[in-house]
């Protein structure tokens, strides 16, 4: 049945079954219990009036440029049907529930659509609900149903869902593409919810733009998350990617990929997981805008290291006056190029990094320390060291081309991690087998690393004397191991220091 109404005033009670509802001016009123569904589309125009308070049921579009379309008392339900697409369009809608219960075709967002209690998706090939470059809120309510590929809410677009929560809790975000299902789950109970309190999230199938540079297993996925108004806000967010999101270049492998958040202050990898039997990601975050990905694990550290040799007159820093002939190619591996050298810097510092029981070697990278100990990124003298596909919680191996190496007692949580002053000497290992020497030296009240081992052997001994002797003999200047003062050239200054410093032999603690 095909209905035009123009000034009618139309209570219905029971139920009714239109082919296609064109309201003109009429006042359609759908009372509580009572049930309209329109087999085609509704269109709403001009000072056109429409209540629900029981069941309105569309398998066609809906289209409101009218005086009103009252979708929101608490006995009203609206549930988009039918095996046809339908578009919302005009006026932005309000509903208090709504049952998405399509038979393969979709549901799609031209304009704002809010629901004041709940959104459920009724079987298994229910369409998506393309939300497109429209915000969709929920008041209160849940997000419910089964979902998959075709039975989803699509947040490719500009669009994001917003969820109005008051009280804490766990929230599923059951958003994809219109291709892949891929949700997440943003655990925030612990937080403190309050009137006004919403999480707003969208997903983008690309890869996010600031993806490290070095990045060799990653997700074309991303998921933006946003919290308003909650305090104690540390969520754990859980998210499933899809097999064809999966990135993988230079041989590396999809266990690489971890949960990782992108947002003020950079990257974070706290509490950082990945399972690619269920392509799952977590991670933890602190920060009220996050952008949620997977990408290779880089830990970070952050230390503070002294070179005996740099800081022989004491002091609260140690010099720079090697500074100027510093190279920016580590010289620990070719493949680390410092963009420049910061102004104080002392010297490079190799990190190698282990696993939590210090049996497996990760990997290996250089870092700058600063003159007064602080350990930087090569990249970015503002950022702490990274450590690409290290462990959450893990051992470090640090060593100097003439200083003597040490390394952690306790493995640190490279995910979130706490400062590491090793000029107090906190977090060393001890070697108790070794009773020439300590781990470091305690000099000028701060413990530094022992100087003179000219070889990199580990050992401080006659061999590093003689290697000092020999080419200190004829004061070459520059970058030079033998230059154990790092004033930028070796001469009878460093053939005194070494003379000292190995009299006794001393040996690494590792």
């Amino acid at each position: 049945m095909f209905k035009n109404l123009l000034t009618l005033i139309i209570c219905l009670l029971g139920v009714s079954a239109w082919g296609q509802l064109i309201n003109d001016g009429a006042t359609i009123v759908i009372e509580s219990g009572a049930t309209l569904v329109v087999e085609g589309s509704v269109t709403n125009n001009v000072n056109g009036v429409i209540t629900n308070n029981g069941t309105l049921e569309v398998k066609g579009d809906i289209t409101h440029n009218g005086t009103t379309f009252d979708l929101s008392a608490s006995t009203s339900k609206l549930i988009l049907s039918g095996t046809g697409a339908t578009d919302i369009s005009g006026t932005p809608l309000s509903a208090y529930a709504v049952e998405m219960n399509k038979s393969g075709a979709d549901v799609t967002l031209s304009t704002g659509f809010t629901i004041n209690n709940s959104l459920a998706f009724l079987g298994t090939n229910n369409g998506d609900l393309d939300i497109a470059g429209f915000d969709l809120v929920i008041n209160g309510g849940d997000i419910t149903g089964t979902f998959a590929n075709n039975s989803h809410i699509n947040t490719s677009g500009a669009g994001v869902i917003q969820l109005n929560k008051s009280s804490a809790g766990a929230y599923l975000f059951p958003v994809g593409d219109g291709t892949s299902y891929t949700p997440i789950t943003v655990d925030a109970s612990s937080a403190s919810f309050v009137s006004g309190s919403n999480l707003k999230v969208n997903t983008e199938s690309t890869a996010s733009t600031n993806k490290p540079a070095d990045a060799d297993a990653y997700l074309n996925r991303v998921w933006n998350v946003e919290a308003t108004n909650i305090s104690n806000y540390a969520p754990t967010m859980t998210a499933e990617y899809a097999q064809s999101d999966v990135v993988l270049t230079g041989g590396a492998t999809e266990d690489k990929i971890l949960g990782a958040s992108y947002g003020t202050g950079g990257w974070t990898y706290m509490a950082a997981t990945g399972d690619d039997g269920t392509n799952t990601l977590t991670g933890s975050v602190d920060r009220a805008v996050e952008e949620f990905t997977g990408t290779n694990f880089y830990g970070k550290g952050d230390f503070k290291i002294f070179f005996q040799g740099a800081n022989l007159g004491g002091g609260s820093t140690m010099s720079t006056a090697l500074n100027s002939s510093i190279p920016l190619t580590s010289p620990y591996h070719g493949s680390i190029t410092a963009p420049s050298i910061p102004v104080n810097a002392v010297d490079w510092i190799k990190i190698d990094y282990y696993d939590q029981t210090m049996t497996t070697l990760k990997g290996s990278t250089s870092a700058l320390v600063l003159s007064d100990g602080t350990v930087v990124d090569f990249n970015n003298s503002t950022d702490l060291p990274k450590f690409k596909d290290g462990t959450l919680m893990g051992h470090f191996v640090f060593s100097h081309r003439n200083h003597m190496a040490f390394r952690t007692n306790a493995a640190i949580d490279t995910g979130s991690p706490t400062f590491q002053d090793f000029t107090s000497n906190i977090n060393v290992y001890v070697d108790g087998s070794i009773l020439t020497n300590t781990p470091l030296n305690l000099t000028n009240g701060k413990h530094m690393m022992w100087c003179g081992d000219a070889n990199q052997s580990a050992t401080i001994n006659s061999t590093d004397f003689a290697i000092v002797k020999f080419f200190s003999a004829t004061t070459p200047s520059g970058y030079l191991d033998y230059d154990l003062n790092f004033s930028g050239a070796a001469n009878s200054t460093d053939f005194s220091i070494a003379r000292a410093f190995t009299a006794v032999t001393k040996s690494a603690h590792q």
